[in-house]
């Protein structure tokens, strides 16, 4: 993996595999400290629409 695309924030997974540990290592970091590019607001515009459609729904998981 060379840059995240899309969340700003990520939660320290547990139980996760060994492969991936390295993603949690990076994104436990400052942005700028970290080794895999975080691009911001990336289709910001399309995931707030998405957001927005998740919300109106009658039927959601409050998760």
């Amino acid at each position: 993996m060379s840059r995240q695309i899309g969340g700003r924030h990520c939660c320290r997974a547990t139980g996760i595999h060994q492969a991936h540990a390295f993603q949690y290592e990076d994104f436990a970091k400052p942005w700028t400290q970290r080794r895999i590019e975080v691009v911001e607001n990336f289709e910001r515009d399309t995931g707030l629409k998405a957001y927005k459609a998740w919300m109106d729904k009658k039927d959601r998981h409050p998760y």
